[in-house]
């Protein structure tokens, strides 16, 4: 997955990132300000608080690479579905429209953890064959786990 970031980032901001490997994990590091706040226009980053950017939502083939790096880093995989976990209600439910608009049914789902001063947790989940397939078709991962995962599960 580094390597598809680092052409990406190459391809949108002209500049060469390196990889450093680390003991359990990756650092890509880069100091600009200007790349910075470029990346911090379309809105926050929190987790409460992120949206779908509006340049994404009205272009198909960005509403596809854009889920695709979503599901990429926040989804879990197993046999049965693809699931997504999030605190931020309206963000999922712009993913679960964006979806739809790729002829993916998910279903949500609503999780109060144990400890009241948690959030909530809220769970988009892919469910059944044709769903599964159709995600894999339409998005896709970039992620070779995930992605081997999914086809292991017999979806293709």
């Amino acid at each position: 997955m580094a390597a598809s970031f680092i052409d990406a980032f190459h391809l949108v901001y002209g500049k060469r990132l390196r990889l450093k490997e680390l003991t359990n994990h990756y650092l890509v590091n880069l100091n600009s300000k200007i790349i910075a706040n470029d990346l911090l226009r379309d809105g926050s980053l929190s987790s409460m608080e992120w949206r779908v950017p509006v340049w994404v939502v009205c272009n198909q083939e960005n509403s596809k690479e854009w889920l695709r790096a979503f599901f990429d880093s926040e989804a879990y995989v197993n046999d049965k579905e693809i699931r997504i976990q999030s605190v931020n209600k309206i963000g999922l439910c712009q993913v679960k429209s964006m979806l739809k608009a790729f002829g993916i049914t998910c279903s949500e789902y609503t999780y109060q953890r144990k400890n009241k001063r948690w959030n909530i947790n809220y769970h988009l989940s892919i469910r059944g064959q044709a769903n599964r397939y159709n995600f894999l078709k339409r998005v896709g991962f970039n992620h070779i786990k995930k992605l081997n995962r999914l086809l292991n599960a017999d979806v293709a």
